[in-house]
């Protein structure tokens, strides 16, 4: 296994965040998970992550707010937005702005 990784979690569904969690805790990195946007610009204010799993549909501020305000800040941090809520403009927006992946959730 390589170095491990400071990852946030970003979803407001509780089983995703906890399922996340626990496989990535398991395989030896350093988790937080959050489930607002506010949270996670409070948590990146506060810390520095590796990667950041992004869900796009959150309550009060969404995925693409915070992905912006996180490309303001930092450049180097990895973001993979995951959503189950996705559609081609949205793809494309998060990666103009800077998101590494575009996943589905299942």
């Amino acid at each position: 296994m390589g170095t491990p990784a400071r990852i946030l979690i970003v979803d407001d569904e509780e089983a995703i965040r906890f399922s996340l969690e626990e496989l990535l805790t398991r395989d030896g990195h350093q988790v937080v998970a959050v489930e607002s946007g506010e949270r996670a610009l409070a948590a990146l204010a506060d810390q520095r992550f590796d990667l950041v799993l992004l869900d796009l549909k959150l309550e009060g501020m969404g995925g693409l707010e915070v992905l912006s305000a996180l490309r303001q800040q930092t450049l180097d941090t990895a973001v993979i937005v995951l959503t189950a809520h996705g559609s081609m403009e949205t793809a494309i927006q998060a990666l103009r702005q800077g998101a590494h992946d575009y996943l589905l959730k299942p």
